[in-house]
């Protein structure tokens, strides 16, 4: 036969349940925390390091020779990889190949089926 669990027990073990997901919830709050400040800190070092190589181009020192020194411009080193670049085909281009660019009876009837 199951023991009867008392309300107080009951009581206890919620409450627990209870203080187990705040504390979760402070220590999300913390690290999240944790990320603005380091985010504020990093953009405030790009800043003054934006500024120390526009010094540095003052003083007369080129962008190809802080490159060969391994000090390149920080704002031109995105993150992203640059998409290539396509060229878009002319008029006069698509009517030599046959293609107008616009679509065909049949390929709207294509579509609808």
């Amino acid at each position: 036969m199951p023991r009867e669990i008392s309300l107080e027990e009951i009581e206890q073990r919620a409450q627990q349940a209870l203080q187990d997901r705040m504390s979760a919830m402070r220590d999300l709050m913390d690290k999240r925390q944790s990320v603005i400040d380091a985010r504020a800190l990093l953009e405030d070092a790009e800043r003054q390091a934006a500024s120390s190589y526009a010094d540095a181009v003052g003083a007369g020192w080129t962008d190809a020779d802080l490159r060969d020194y391994g000090l390149g411009d920080l704002a031109g080193s995105g993150s992203k990889p640059r998409r290539k670049s396509t060229t878009r085909k002319t008029r006069a281009t698509r009517l030599a190949e046959g293609t107008s660019g616009t679509p065909t009876e049949s390929s709207e009837d294509a579509a609808e089926s």
